[in-house]
């Protein structure tokens, strides 16, 4: 376990590509950007034509347009290969017009001119759902390791549902930093019906309901459609328990404070910060619901990266050995810190497969991005998981080499651990630092950054320190929206380490 003295906010980052070492505003006094009055105009970004009434609609329409039947990542490709590296795509029902870049500079741009209060393009479903539907509840405010050896059937499998145990592992880790509670999800034998099972079932209807009431006409504010009745469902049957753990943990927290100071809890934090508790309770909440798919999908991809790819996960163990040497050493802050070929197999696996195809924001005034004029109230894609898989950016991007992110070549130092070889390769090019950018950019990067990057670092130390894992069963087969989810069955094979 992570030692007890462990606070997250004193941690230091795993994830350093790019320092804010300047202001947006001292960024922009100091480069040439294109003036509005000397751009070209909004209509002429290129992209495809719309027809009379529909607009691009018929884009999407099976067979017919040509982004019908694609994901994110294909879509990507065939809008690139066809307009180039800044795309329009405008004048669909319902929708605001959107704005594709496949250039990181173009995206370095957006970033450094998005402001202190930058719009991330919310899910409309969402706004609707707290604003008109739930108004009156959010009032205009915005022990894996265990299991692991109990889930193995006697071919040292893990289920076909071993997606949801990972699941039911974030639940928990993120309920005991947002709420300092623990919700029960690590039980052996947990119960369909049980509240925890379904807390996670709603959030996975939550997302796959989104992909589709936000791609499509939004004609759900208008007729409640059964796509939106189930999102409704879903989001208000997560909202409901959740709160009600939010205010056990209240209730808990005050009397606490009155027997004896303590290290105050992310939600003591959050209630001593804003004087509204109601404002509390929805961070909470968010962070709750943003943090099970999220960071349950990032730790599956990575364990299936390194599965496949066994000469990284021996690199990695031997590094886990060095500074474990026996299986349950203490896990603390400082050795992750020193663990270098464990971030940088994290960083390659969010490169790879990383869970969030694309980051949106939008323009809040006018603005221009090259050397065209972009209007508020433009929705601007930033297609970082498309970029990341282009070898022009990264050589031999289809393999995992976490060699490319470490910062001296092993080898060159005593006890360094990674191939050199793969190092040279990797490092041939420089890749942009705004290609891979897993938790985004500046004011609105992912608030719980730092706790997923721990998350993924203890889980990844506790099984791979143990385990060896394989996978036997060819390519995994994902589905590439709002999230990048793995589809086939983990079942990976998990075998004990003698050493």
């Amino acid at each position: 376990m992570l030692r007890r003295g462990f606070r997250l906010a004193k941690s230091p980052s795993l994830s350093s590509t790019v320092q804010h070492s300047t202001t947006s505003q001292e960024f922009e006094d100091k480069t040439c950007y294109v003036s509005w009055e000397n751009a070209r105009p909004y209509e002429e970004i290129p992209g495809p034509k719309p027809l009379p009434i529909i607009g691009n609609l018929h884009q999407f329409i099976s067979g017919i347009g040509e982004l019908g039947d694609k994901d994110l990542l294909a879509q990507s490709r065939t809008l690139m290969d066809k307009y180039g590296k800044i795309v329009k795509l405008g004048n669909i029902p319902g929708r605001r017009d959107t704005i594709f870049l496949f250039d990181p500079s173009l995206i370095e741009e957006v970033y450094r001119k998005e402001g202190p209060w930058p719009d991330k393009g919310v899910l409309q479903s969402l706004v609707h759902q707290r604003k008109v539907e739930r108004k009156d509840f959010f009032q205009g405010v915005g022990g894996l390791l265990t299991e692991v050896n109990y889930l193995r059937d006697s071919k040292s499998e893990m289920p076909e549902n071993f997606l949801n145990e990972i699941s039911k592992w974030s639940l928990e880790s993120i309920a005991m930093v947002a709420l300092d509670t623990r919700l029960g999800c690590l039980q052996a034998n947990l119960e369909p019906d049980s509240e925890p099972q379904k807390m996670i079932e709603a959030v996975n209807d939550v997302f796959t309901t989104s992909e589709i009431l936000e791609l499509r006409p939004p004609v759900w504010k208008i007729i409640s459609t059964p796509t939106w009745k189930r999102f409704s469902r879903a989001h208000d049957y997560f909202t409901m328990v959740a709160d009600k753990y939010i205010k056990e943990a209240m209730r808990r927290m005050k009397k606490r404070q009155e027997r004896e100071q303590m290290e105050p809890s992310v939600l003591e934090r959050l209630l001593m910060a804003d004087s509204d508790p109601r404002t509390a309770c929805v961070m909470a909440l968010d962070m709750m619901a943003a943090g099970v798919d999220t960071t349950g999908f990032s730790v599956a991809n990575m364990l299936y990266l390194l599965s496949k790819n066994p000469k990284k996960q021996e690199h990695l163990f031997h590094e886990l050995k060095k500074f474990l040497p026996k299986k349950n050493d203490e896990i603390t802050t400082e050795k992750i810190e020193d663990m270098k070929y464990l971030k940088a197999c994290t960083k390659e696996s969010m490169r790879m497969l990383g869970i969030a195809p694309i980051n949106v924001r939008g323009m809040v005034r006018d603005v221009t991005i090259g050397s065209y004029r972009v209007p508020k109230n433009v929705n601007v894609v930033l297609s970082h998981l498309f970029l990341c898989l282009l070898d022009e950016h990264y050589p031999q991007a289809s393999r995992y080499i976490p060699e490319r992110w470490l910062k001296t070549r092993p080898g060159d130092e005593p006890g360094s651990i990674g191939s050199g070889e793969d190092y040279d390769i990797a490092n041939s090019v420089k890749a942009h630092p705004f290609v891979c950018r897993p938790f985004g950019f500046g004011p609105r990067i992912c608030i719980g950054k730092r706790f997923a990057e721990m998350e993924i670092a203890v889980v990844m130390i506790k099984l791979l320190r143990n385990f060896r894992i394989e996978y036997n069963y060819g390519d995994v087969k994902f589905s590439c929206k709002f999230l990048l989810k793995p589809e086939s069955p983990l079942k990976f094979k998990v075998t004990n380490r003698n050493d």
